[in-house]
């Protein structure tokens, strides 16, 4: 997805998601997801990459590469894995600008909100708010 607009990876996304899609089939598909998640390598598994206040024990790592911001990271929860590989797929590969400016909607929009347990919700916002603040830490260099 990586030569995709923002809005075009969040139509692909949406796709992965039909909106006939059970609950069962929406975990199965984060769950599948979160195993195609790339090994986050050790030396990233520091305090500054995780996650504070996530229901799993989660890290990202943010770096900038030709002026646009990609992403690495792992969970110790396949869901967790999954729904930061959907992050990824949609925010890796942009603007700093951009991923400020475009909050995850697409949770409510694919319709995760009415399956994912409030805590799991509430570590999609936690896996935002950490990109955003890597990203602002990444610009003030």
């Amino acid at each position: 997805m990586q030569d995709l607009t923002i809005k075009e990876k969040i139509k692909k996304i949406k796709k992965t998601f039909p909106s006939n899609f059970t609950a069962k089939e929406k975990y199965d598909k984060i769950i599948k997801l979160g195993k195609k998640l790339i090994v986050l390598e050790d030396k990233y598994k520091i305090e500054a990459n995780k996650v504070p206040n996530c229901q799993s024990i989660t890290y990202i790592h943010s770096y900038k590469k030709n002026d646009l911001i990609n992403f690495k990271g792992t969970s110790n929860s396949l869901i967790s894995s999954g729904l930061l590989y959907i992050l990824f797929q949609i925010y890796s590969n942009e603007s700093p600008k951009t991923i400020l400016l475009e909050p995850p909607n697409f949770i409510q929009e694919i319709k995760l909100n009415y399956i994912l347990s409030s805590t799991r919700l509430n570590g999609i916002h936690q896996m935002y708010t950490h990109i955003k603040i890597q990203i602002l830490k990444i610009l003030a260099l």
